[in-house]
């Protein structure tokens, strides 16, 4: 994975900023949670996990992780770069928007399921 960076305004560029730093440190201690939006995986780890696991409507990308750092070593390259929109962090208000995110998490470590009726934004 990589850092994720936006050109929103300043609480989105430290939303995603702190986001980084999260999968940054997650990797450091063994246990990497990437998001979807910036992530690449070698062919035959993808295959060997079967991929994501499209039951999940929200959290896949954590489930893709965790399995990847059961069967290999991720990383997180700190020089490598991702631009993103922050038209969701917008639509759904900045703090909501970390709100759902780590309501979110939580909900996936705890029962296994991420949140349903992710809004589709455009």
């Amino acid at each position: 994975s990589g850092y994720v960076y936006t050109r929103g305004s300043l609480l989105d560029r430290i939303i995603f900023s702190g986001t980084s730093e999260i999968s940054w440190l997650t990797t450091l201690v063994g246990k990497p949670l990437f998001y979807g939006m910036c992530m690449a995986a070698r062919k035959n780890a993808f295959e060997k996990v079967h991929g994501f696991d499209e039951s999940h409507e929200t959290a896949e990308d954590i489930n893709f992780t965790e399995k990847l750092g059961k069967i290999g070593k991720c990383i997180l390259v700190r020089k490598a770069k991702a631009f993103t929109n922050p038209r969701r962090t917008k639509k759904m208000g900045a703090l909501y928007s970390v709100f759902y995110h780590i309501t979110n998490f939580l909900r996936y470590k705890l029962f296994g399921e991420g949140r349903r009726g992710y809004p589709v934004v455009r």
